[in-house]
């Protein structure tokens, strides 16, 4: 029997439009209405973002995390490291796109959602891990990663997510102000990399930890 939450997920993925089939799939397996706060599972498959427990953070509209996945062209068994990984969300995501063989890691500077999202990840049976620090630090476990997905604003690229790409690898990070930035794409080869600017986007500033 289908659950009612289901059937929102399905008519989410279908009112985004365009969205390639394993991402589209991914996202109609995962309950989005447990990663948002109580009081606001009625908005949880509308396409916008909604405000986390806190007066910065949020969950990333449904139509943008297609798009950083998407840019991340994660495949089965995939790496990805996720900065600002809030709620779980996209990690949730991504757990259907890496399968059981792959590798997800989030750091979020806020160790109530860092707590909270761990917790929400288990529930479901994600295998991720969650590290409570500041996302412009070296990457944890000095790990190499075939993805590296930025859920926050920042003015730069910091070499920390570079150096944490292997050969091939992709960085997709909202890139510009403040207030407005373009989903920038990077991509690692040898010695060097590649970028390619999207579009705009708007995204909560990346925090440092205090």
């Amino acid at each position: 029997m289908t659950e009612p939450w289901e059937s929102n997920a399905r008519r989410m993925v279908k009112e985004l439009g365009s969205v390639p089939a394993p991402i589209a799939s991914a996202m109609r397996s995962v309950p989005r209405h447990w990663f948002v706060p109580s009081g606001l599972e009625d908005r949880a498959y509308n396409d916008e973002p909604i405000p986390l427990s806190n007066d910065y953070a949020t969950i990333s509209a449904p139509h943008m995390v297609a798009m950083q996945l998407e840019a991340a062209e994660l495949g089965r068994g995939g790496k990805l490291l996720e900065i600002g990984s809030g709620s779980g969300y996209l990690l949730a995501v991504a757990s259907h796109l890496v399968g059981p063989t792959g590798h997800l890691v989030g750091v979020e500077v806020d160790a109530g959602l860092a707590m909270r999202s761990r917790a929400t990840l288990a529930r479901l049976g994600v295998d991720a891990t969650i590290r409570i620090r500041d996302g412009r630090e070296s990457v944890p476990e000095g790990a190499v990663f075939d993805a590296v997905i930025v859920s926050c604003a920042s003015s730069t690229l910091y070499p920390a997510w570079i150096g944490a790409l292997a050969d091939g690898g992709r960085l997709v990070a909202p890139i510009g102000s403040a207030t407005e930035q373009a989903l920038t794409t990077y991509r690692r080869t040898g010695d060097g990399g590649t970028t390619a600017v999207g579009p705009a986007c708007r995204f909560v500033p990346l925090r440092p930890h205090i």
